[in-house]
């Protein structure tokens, strides 16, 4: 379904973020990691977006990504909780 909703109107960042996240339980996670990116092109100050993609690229063995991820979004943001899981 949410591949659907993208499909119909690929411009709305939360059906992407939402593709993303689906992407991201069913472990597929390049496909998840692309999901993500595409929000953030749409959207670069998105938490969720943020969040979604540092744990794709964690998931794949790429902590510092990841992290460096979690600060990009804290400062697009302003979201404590961002640099807070970056810096974990």
């Amino acid at each position: 379904l949410f591949e659907r909703a993208v499909a119909a109107d690929p411009g709305v960042p939360p059906f992407r973020c939402n593709l993303g996240q689906a992407l991201l339980d069913a472990h597929r996670l390049p496909e998840a990691q692309s999901a993500f990116e595409a929000v953030l092109r749409l959207d670069a100050r998105s938490i969720d977006a943020h969040a979604g993609l540092a744990k794709a690229l964690c998931w794949q063995g790429r902590p510092h990504d990841a992290a460096e991820v979690y600060a990009q979004g804290a400062a697009a943001s302003g979201d404590a909780g961002l640099a807070l899981s970056g810096a974990l």
